[in-house]
């Protein structure tokens, strides 16, 4: 089984969850970080698996080009969409505002891996917002994390029918 893990990372957070991602993804697995790689021919690949962090309620403009412009290919393969994000109460907005109907409605996964926020890797602007946000979730005690959890069972539903089919050697 053949899986590209295509990502866009603005902080590190969603290529830190691409590579985790991609040691628990069984068979031959690339990752492509489309800010700064051409875009892989998906025809060599079994499964897709595309996300990407959000910033201000939105994913990188480059996975929602490349979704709505690959979404026939996309359809005839099996799918996983993630998202990373710090604020889980928005998670489902956010997912549903970074993805085609078409293909959430197809992924086998669909996910929010949570997020963490490095202060040092952010812009002055970005940190002055993120201050003012931080206070709010301080309040309620939500401290912001990448949920290993929830990527565990992300690679699971991407995996069900690898295992399905490596099981069918031992019947």
């Amino acid at each position: 089984m053949n899986t590209v893990i295509i990502f866009a990372s603005r902080y590190g957070t969603a290529k830190e969850c691409a590579e985790i991602l991609a040691r628990q993804i069984y068979g031959s697995v690339d990752l492509v970080d489309i800010q700064t790689e051409g875009v892989p021919e998906l025809a060599h690949y079994d499964q897709v698996i595309i996300g990407g962090s959000i910033r201000f309620g939105q994913i990188q403009k480059q996975i929602k080009r490349f979704c709505r412009e690959n979404i026939e290919e996309l359809t005839k393969k099996k799918i996983g969409l993630f998202i990373c994000c710090g604020l889980l109460e928005n998670a489902k907005q956010n997912i549903e505002n970074s993805f085609p109907q078409q293909l959430l409605d197809h992924a086998a996964a669909v996910e929010c891996f949570g997020g963490k926020i490095d202060l040092n890797k952010l812009s002055f602007f970005d940190r002055i917002i993120t201050n003012m946000v931080m206070k709010a979730v301080d309040q309620q005690g939500d401290k912001p994390a990448v949920l290993v959890e929830k990527i565990d069972r992300f690679c699971h539903e991407m995996n069900r029918d690898i295992t399905k089919e490596w099981m069918k050697d031992f019947e």
